[in-house]
């Protein structure tokens, strides 16, 4: 009897030690355990990045929106605005929502809104004015109040060549209709007081 006691305890022990880890596995998270979700984040505005550049050199930053178009003195307007990547290594997915508060003028004549992929260095200057793009025209916009625009290789171009931030800028395809009067698109900015129409740039990250 006792030797029959024996044999089945060495019978049974391997495989009860074989389960416990197994379960152990499981509940640490590694060898069968479920792998962990992607995260998903806001990207902040760089607020000293963001605004408004005027064919004269003019730079301003404190706006509430975007102009995009042309001034009543002629000039061509383009809205930039950029986006904070301090801390992200890798993006899955990239997805830039922007927001028309107003149409100014004749800025339907200066068509088409383009977005441009372009170094900003982290700060709003004269050369994001009409700089080489890193990406012209990621995308044309068409005539709409909301543009949700998916942005994930510029993103991940950003994050392979060291940069700390995405930049984009706004532009219509005509520099000016020269009519003497204001003729752009407000863009909202992250300035504006209503937070619904503020630019977003949602990530989605590994875990």
């Amino acid at each position: 009897m006792r030797f029959q006691i024996r044999a089945l305890l060495l019978l049974v022990l391997p495989l009860l030690a074989a389960a416990l880890a197994a379960g152990c596995g499981s509940s640490s998270g590694g060898g069968t355990g479920a792998s962990l979700p992607p995260i998903g984040m806001r990207a902040p505005v760089i607020a000293g990045a963001e605004g408004t550049v005027e064919d004269g050199g003019g730079v301003f930053v404190v706006n509430p929106q975007l102009h995009v178009g042309d001034s009543a003195a002629n000039q061509r307007l383009v809205g930039v605005v950029a986006f904070d990547l301090t801390g992200v290594t890798q993006v899955l997915q990239a997805e830039l929502t922007l927001h028309r508060t107003a149409n100014i003028g004749n800025a339907l004549d200066l068509q088409p809104l383009n977005l441009d992929h372009i170094d900003g260095g982290g700060v709003l200057d004269a050369a994001d004015l009409t700089g080489a793009a890193l990406t012209a025209s990621v995308h044309v916009l068409t005539d709409q109040v909301s543009w949700t625009l998916d942005v994930t290789p510029q993103v991940a171009a950003d994050l392979a060549a060291g940069r700390s931030e995405s930049t984009f800028r706004l532009r219509l395809d005509g520099a000016t209709d020269a009519d003497g009067a204001l003729d752009h698109y407000r863009i909202g900015s992250s300035k504006h007081v209503n937070m619904d129409v503020h630019p977003v740039l949602e990530l989605t990250i590994p875990p």
